[in-house]
């Protein structure tokens, strides 16, 4: 396995989009975006997060981008500071316990620190196991969004 770990540009946008769909396809995220014009939505959303924000990218020399964790500068409406929102992070099953998933972290907070920002934050579906992990990375629980698909 041969990875190199880079930023995103927008000659990756298609690349990023069939990841981004296999992300969504494979998550409880999947029930509540309709799938008519989901490649376009997020095409245009990776376009943007390049352009605004970071895209922290894994590449395999014969399997392409196997990674990606995208985030955001935010301004906080409670504390009036600046954070690193994260926007998604997925790595490709078939390359899990790899550390890929680690690496694209610590770059994330890497470059959020050079920013200034004041702290990460990080999401996780419902139910899932990523909270645990978060938490062994010294990352603290703060609250839960709930939907209501309309």
């Amino acid at each position: 396995m041969q990875l190199t770990y880079r930023h995103a540009n927008v000659d990756d946008v298609v690349a990023l989009t069939a990841l981004a769909d296999r992300f969504v396809e494979s998550t409880i995220y999947a029930t509540v975006t309709p799938p008519e014009g989901r490649a376009q939505a997020l095409a245009a959303l990776i376009e943007n997060v390049v352009q605004l924000g970071v895209i922290f990218i894994a590449e395999e020399a014969v399997d392409g981008i196997v990674g990606m964790l995208a985030a955001l500068q935010v301004r906080s409406t409670e504390g009036g500071y600046n954070y690193c929102d994260e926007l998604a992070w997925f790595v490709a099953p078939e390359y899990r316990k790899t550390g890929i998933g680690l690496f694209l972290m610590q770059a994330m907070e890497k470059w959020a620190r050079q920013q200034g920002l004041y702290l990460c934050k990080m999401v996780a579906p419902a139910g899932s196991r990523i909270g645990q992990l978060y938490e062994s990375l010294d990352y603290t629980a703060l609250e839960t969004a709930y939907i209501k698909r309309l």
